[in-house]
């Protein structure tokens, strides 16, 4: 189907998008106007959950099948995470230092986006979307509830406002639970606005576009403003503060005006079937193993004498263990049940 393929280049612009953004935050220690493009490239994280919130927006998910449903979707993501968390702390503990019981805890629970343990919360970075994806499909059958298609437009909007101020809000640095956690809600409000707004007008319908065209002006203004602040102006203090707050949250409307756009764009474009597969086979395995290679701590790249020798031993790293934990987490799905 067009939306199936469409949403398969999507994700494979996204998944490049991820990877590009570690490649120049390593190439921008040496050539520092890399840098202001890096920040940019974090839409292709905003569009993975866009891509989410548009998919469940089209289907209701039965109350009876809600369990085995999450179960499901939850072990597709879980079990190559396990793996490369696994093969993560073996590269760690031989390549850069041996760690203790006590660390690996504090370390994974920081990875899982559990930021008040932060002893070394990069080294398993690639674990945070657990906890968040998680967390959409939890409340997967509450917001399904809520029947946007019958709110009038000051009362949709509204809505849409209020979530948006205070999940981006709590994101912002509100801690939960005692303050024992810093879990970023404004990641969670990119899927949430993505399935209200799809579910609300139909993708390729004359209102979705209207809605998108204001959506888009918005965005351009304000990233035009940012730009002049962050780059040209560079103050310091309270405007600053401001700007980089505006920065947080216009990345999330740019990520669902982009993911918009490029589905129109390119449910016209013709793309080999093969790569299509391959987006839908191992782009989430590749974003989970290039972590390990072009992340921070376990970096391959730093670790070479030329740069971009280092670039293609870290991609060519990120190919060969993708296809290894995506064969492997076939075989473990086939013989293991998870309730």
């Amino acid at each position: 189907m067009k939306k199936d393929t469409t949403i398969s280049k999507i994700r494979f612009i996204a998944t490049s998008m991820v990877v590009l953004l570690h490649i120049l935050q390593h190439l921008g220690k040496s050539y520092n106007y890399l840098q202001y493009f890096s920040d940019w490239l974090n839409l292709g994280l905003v569009m993975f959950f866009a891509i989410s919130g548009f998919l469940y927006s089209n289907r209701t998910i039965k109350k009876s099948d809600m369990g085995r449903w999450i179960t499901h979707r939850y072990k597709e993501l879980a079990i190559p995470s396990i793996l490369v968390t696994i093969i993560t702390l073996i590269t760690y503990n031989i390549f850069v230092e041996n760690l203790s019981g006590e660390k690996v805890f504090y370390s994974l629970l920081s990875g899982l986006g559990f930021e008040a343990f932060v002893p070394d919360g990069w080294i398993f970075i690639q674990l945070w979307f657990l906890t968040y994806i998680l967390a959409c499909y939890i409340t997967v059958p509450i917001i399904q509830r809520i029947n946007v298609t019958r709110m009038s437009e000051f009362s949709f909007w509204s809505m849409i406002m209020g979530a948006t101020l205070i999940l981006q809000g709590l994101g912002s640095g509100i801690s939960l639970i005692g303050g024992f956690t810093t879990l970023s809600w404004g990641v969670l409000l990119r899927f949430y606005l993505a399935y209200m707004l799809f579910k609300r007008y139909s993708i390729e319908s004359d209102k979705c576009k209207k809605c998108i065209m204001i959506l888009s002006g918005m965005v351009i203004v304000v990233i035009g403003a940012i730009i002049y602040i962050r780059y040209i102006w560079i103050p310091q203090g309270v405007i600053g503060a401001v700007a980089e707050l505006l920065f947080i949250y216009t990345q999330t409307l740019a990520g669902i005006v982009l993911f918009y756009w490029l589905y129109l764009l390119l449910s016209h474009v013709k793309v080999n079937e093969k790569l299509l597969k391959w987006s839908d086979k191992y782009s989430y395995t590749v974003y989970l193993t290039h972590c390990l290679f072009i992340g921070y701590s376990t970096s391959v790249i730093d670790q070479c004498p030329n740069i971009y020798i280092g670039i293609l031993i870290a991609l060519v790293c990120t190919a060969i263990l993708s296809l290894l934990v995506e064969k492997s987490s076939e075989l473990i799905k086939g013989k293991i049940r998870l309730l």
